[in-house]
């Protein structure tokens, strides 16, 4: 039984991850056509047409992602605990599932009369599917700072849809326009939402529950704290803002600048602010 549930708990990080995938790319999408390739000039058919096929797509993979995900969590929540249908029914993942799925097949159905224009409207269950996919990130399930947590953790989903999840519309149009003049704007228009995008990434570090109960203990006993720590240990956040300014051919300059809540995921180490700089020369 317990190599049956380790099973399931890999298949369960598997499938979160294709939820993650699949996610990106749907959201990024809705967000390239509305606010990068948003003016009617920006947006002809040849771009259209393939990029609604791939979020269409991306919507249905991330519907059956959504449900092999409620389904292998139920499986390991009935074998492992004594948790009801009817709890497992109303208990946070189970609904944010739900509510990822509906919105998923709704954009992998959503007319194609609304497609061209692209109706404002279809944000909606965009928005949905993000806030599922936040409701079940561990953010969520912290007990202390959640607030702070889940709006980090909002925003990440955010900037990375908007970033990364949107290249492959930045790649169709660079392959199916033809007039150098809208792939120029389209790119500039990317590049910018992009650096916006990467201003708001952070990272987070969680370390696990029986290690922080094991250095309390530790440090009530007086002895010396593991994971060669000062204090115990729960989450490091890090926030990250940089820019990368091309100097001349071949040299670029990056300033960086990080804010570390909880360095070393303690709370007895003050936060820190560090600055610093990259620089890329080309021989």
């Amino acid at each position: 039984m317990a190599d049956l549930l380790g099973i399931f708990g890999f298949l369960v990080v598997l499938i979160r991850a294709a939820i993650l995938c699949f996610q990106t790319i749907l959201v990024g999408g809705l967000i390239f056509l509305s606010f990068v390739a948003s003016k009617e000039g920006l947006r002809p058919e040849e771009l259209t047409r393939p990029a609604w096929k791939l979020i269409r797509w991306s919507g249905v993979g991330l519907a059956f992602s959504q449900l092999a995900f409620l389904i292998v969590n139920s499986l390991v929540l009935g074998n492992s605990t004594e948790i009801s249908i009817r709890e497992m029914v109303g208990a946070n993942f189970a609904v944010a599932g739900t509510v990822a799925i509906v919105a998923s097949l709704a954009i992998a159905v959503w007319p194609a009369r609304l497609q061209k224009s692209l109706n404002p409207v279809v944000l909606v269950p965009a928005i949905a599917i993000l806030g599922s996919s936040v409701v079940t990130s561990h953010s969520f399930s912290r007990m202390e700072g959640r607030a702070v947590l889940v709006s980090l953790t909002t925003l990440h989903y955010l900037a990375t849809a908007s970033w990364i999840g949107g290249l492959p519309y930045l790649l169709l149009t660079m392959k199916r326009i033809s007039e150098q003049g809208v792939r120029i704007r389209i790119s500039q228009r990317f590049s910018r939402l992009a650096q916006i995008s990467v201003a708001v990434l952070f990272t987070y570090f969680a370390m696990s529950g029986p290690l922080g109960k094991v250095q309390a203990q530790e440090q009530e006993l007086g002895l010396p704290i593991s994971n060669a720590a000062t204090g115990v240990q729960t989450h490091e956040i890090v926030l990250e803002a940089n820019y990368n300014i091309h100097v001349y051919r071949g040299v670029d300059f990056r300033p960086e600048f990080e804010y570390v809540i909880r360095p070393n995921a303690q709370t007895n180490i003050r936060d820190a602010a560090v600055f610093g700089f990259k620089a890329h020369v080309e021989f």
